[in-house]
């Protein structure tokens, strides 16, 4: 292809285009359309896991500073006040190791020089996702004509998918501008050789490589077209290849060194397509009823048409998605079958045809774009594991929309064309309407509005288990309440009998407190949770329900205290073992409130259930120390110990303290020493044993434990109360 201008006569059959000023009004208008789509209820979305997986890490929106749960997602975090750029990468990476860290470091960067919060980071895909705009018009511009420019570029502007991840706290915006920057370079540098856009290509490509492990599909497709259609320009392809494999080597070895998650874990999530789910995501990414991705609503059809009509059309979305996904699949085929058809034709002989076949051989490069890198995820997911997921290559889909470009111009009838344009139009208008008005996500801000709203600040709120407990923590914001988890609805249900049945007021009044219990349904499920349901039923506790929508339903039960009819607690007999470990972190957060009695009944109980657990009776101890128990405290220490000697330090030194509250100073150094030998960075222990020392008589070791104690800097106050009562010592001594 020499020029864009004569390919364009021969690639579309009617040579007239619009004008210059009409282009540049419909290209206003479109990039227009897509601003306003993007940047309509952006702050309406909750952070899923996702996202909170992305931005946990971070320095945190400023309201949240204030909140007893700032950061309690995360016990190494909560040292990191301020974490440097290394930091929060080291972190991310424990929670998300498939995220590469490119556009972590932009949003590291926008989260501490632009602003700290959710919404701004959500404007920073936003902006990403605008530069999608223009640079796909360029791209159908210089294969096709304008004409195809502006259609692709309407299209990008409405599709339901990309609009989402526009939105997104996440890297798949990013993933798709940088896939177009080096298909637009491969594009230039094929066509006319020049050595900025190999430089530009070969820059994006290695930005490619950092932002997403899949990215690199893009770069097999580029070497296959190259390979079908260039087989003599072997010399350049080798170069190529080479220079790429130079470009992307950091990025492999550092996927290579990645400990990705158990298949066990990712089967929450991955699953092996059917070979229809796999035809959808080449063909019909914006098909909400075909693909699945997104959920279907009649909220903005309602609002134009009626709730009756409004709920027909939702009904006949998959109708309408399928006879998509089959037109599509034939307006591929039929740009490929017209630009074979004019490269084997006998007639070749004008310098027009010799371009014209040169510039369909592009048609190829997008069919290939568009089918190769979901087709080899499924096949790798045949072989190895599933790891198949529409997102993982949404760049694939920008060659769908150049194609509908490149096909609608190619239609020499003008009406016929101009029906075809309405027709896909009139598509993506329909998708784009079925999913505006209720949240894709798990809609956690809506449970988490209607609890700001309804509950007490001393309300109990439960969790099914700890992953969704974070997420609903940092959606719900800065509150008083003690929130915790259970791993099943038996132990939920378990939990709240227990908070309720044990007669436990406010710490202000005499009005009981609630239970609150946030669930998360299957996807594309409705509906009450049925085995919670029977649990809270079985225990007799009264409870109501509220439903909050997205792709995964948010499931609000608010169980009612001060009933007269509440049986006396009893532990169920069937609970697992998790039980345990659940009841100790429900045990630990009543700690960090400051409420001992209902830790240490909450340990007590752990205990209970799992004898054998040692933390459980740490928690019991220091729950009853603080209480001043001090014989409950003990006793709860020495089984801590004998069933676990070195796994909690701090055992050793609690017990410690306590006995030299009894008087009992040898038992007490010699508590500190073996608190000592576990932690021996530790003052605290040096502390506790130079106080141990005083009470023996033997000051100058004391003096010695208590400067060393100094010199290593914390427990100031500790320390020069130690001093002081060593001062006395000295002074009553004869």
């Amino acid at each position: 292809m020499a020029n864009a201008n004569s390919s364009s006569q021969l690639i579309s059959p009617d040579s007239t285009h619009p004008a210059r000023g009409t282009t540049a009004l419909c290209f206003m208008l479109i990039l227009l359309l897509g601003a306003v789509i993007r940047f309509q209820h952006l702050t309406a979305e909750s952070v899923w896991w996702d996202e909170f997986a992305t931005v946990a890490f971070l320095d945190p929106p400023e309201p949240w500073t204030q909140s007893p749960h700032y950061r309690q997602w995360n016990q190494q975090v909560e040292r990191l006040d301020r974490p440097t750029l290394k930091q929060f990468l080291q972190q991310n990476q424990l929670v998300d190791p498939a995220a590469m860290p490119l556009y972590l470091v932009l949003e590291f960067a926008w989260n501490r020089y632009v602003h700290a919060s959710p919404a701004a980071l959500r404007i920073l895909s936003v902006c990403v996702g605008l530069l999608l705009l223009p640079l796909i018009y360029l791209i159908g511009s210089r294969l096709y004509d304008r004409r195809a420019g502006l259609i692709a570029m309407a299209c990008l502007s409405l599709s339901p998918i990309h609009v989402q991840f526009a939105k997104e706290i996440r890297m798949y915006g990013l993933l798709a501008l940088l896939a177009l920057i080096t298909v637009y370079a491969f594009i230039r540098a094929l066509e006319e050789g020049k050595k900025r856009w190999w430089f530009l290509g070969l820059t994006a490509t290695c930005l490619l490589s950092w932002t997403h492990p899949f990215a690199l599909l893009l770069l097999f497709v580029q070497g296959l077209f190259w390979l079908l259609t260039r087989p003599r320009d072997i010399v350049r392809l080798t170069l190529w290849s080479l220079a790429v494999c130079l470009a992307v080597m950091p990025a492999v070895y550092y996927v290579a060194t990645i400990q990705f998650w158990g298949q066990d874990s990712t089967d929450q999530w991955l699953r092996l397509p059917t070979v229809m789910e796999v035809a959808a995501d080449i063909f019909a990414d914006d098909a909400v009823g075909a693909t699945f991705q997104l959920k279907e609503s009649p909220v903005a059809f309602a609002k134009i048409f009626g709730a009756s009509l409004a709920e027909q059309l939702v009904q006949r979305r998959l109708l309408i998605a399928y006879l998509f996904l089959f037109t599509s699949a034939g307006t591929a085929l039929f740009l490929c079958f017209r630009t074979l058809r004019q490269f084997f034709k006998k007639q070749a002989d004008t310098a027009e045809d010799k371009r014209g076949r040169s510039a369909g051989r592009w048609n190829y490069f997008l069919l290939l774009w568009l089918i190769v890198p979901p087709l080899v995820l499924y096949l790798l997911s045949l072989a190895w594991r599933p790891c198949h997921q529409p997102r993982y290559t949404l760049h694939a889909s920008l060659a769908l929309y150049l194609i509908y470009g490149g096909a609608i111009t190619a239609i020499s009838q003008k009406y016929l064309r101009r029906i075809a344009l309405a027709a896909l139009m009139l598509f993506y208008g329909f998708q784009q309407m079925l999913v505006i008005g209720e949240p894709q996500h798990p809609d956690w801000l809506g449970a988490a509005a209607h609890i700001r709203k309804e509950a007490r600040g001393d309300d109990l709120i439960l969790s099914f288990n700890s992953m969704w407990k974070r997420v609903f923590t940092y959606n719900l914001g800065p509150v008083s309440n003690v929130i915790s988890y259970g791993a099943d609805s038996e132990i939920l249900a378990d939990q709240a009998a227990f908070f309720l049945q044990l007669g436990i007021l406010s710490r202000d009044d005499d009005k009981p407190r609630d239970v609150w219990i946030v669930v998360l349904t299957d996807y594309y499920e409705s509906g009450p949770d049925q085995e919670l349901n029977r649990a809270l039923h079985r225990r007799q506790l009264p409870f109501t329900m509220c439903e909050f929508g997205g792709i995964q339903h948010v499931l609000l039960y608010h169980v009612r205290g001060g009933t007269e009819a509440l049986a006396p607690y009893t532990p169920h007999p069937g609970l697992s073992e998790e039980a345990a470990e659940d009841y100790t972190f429900m045990a630990t957060e009543f700690w960090k409130q400051q409420e001992f009695a209902v830790a240490a009944a909450a340990a007590e109980n752990a205990a209970r259930i799992n004898p054998e657990y040692a933390q459980a009776y740490a928690l019991a101890g220091m729950s009853y120390k603080e209480s001043g128990n001090m014989d409950k405290a003990l006793a709860a220490f020495d089984r801590a110990i004998a069933l676990d000697p070195d796994g909690f330090p701090w055992n050793h030194l609690n017990r410690a303290d306590l006995l030299l509250k009894k008087g009992d100073y040898e038992r007490a150094r010699v508590a500190a020493e073996k608190g000592l030998a576990l932690l021996p960075e530790d003052s605290l222990g040096l502390i506790l044993k130079g106080r141990a020392c005083i009470g023996l008589g033997l000051l100058e070791e004391a003096r010695n434990l208590l400067q060393a104690a100094r010199a290593k800097g914390p427990d100031g106050r500790l320390i020069e109360e130690a001093f002081q009562e060593l001062e006395n010592a000295g002074e009553a001594a004869p």
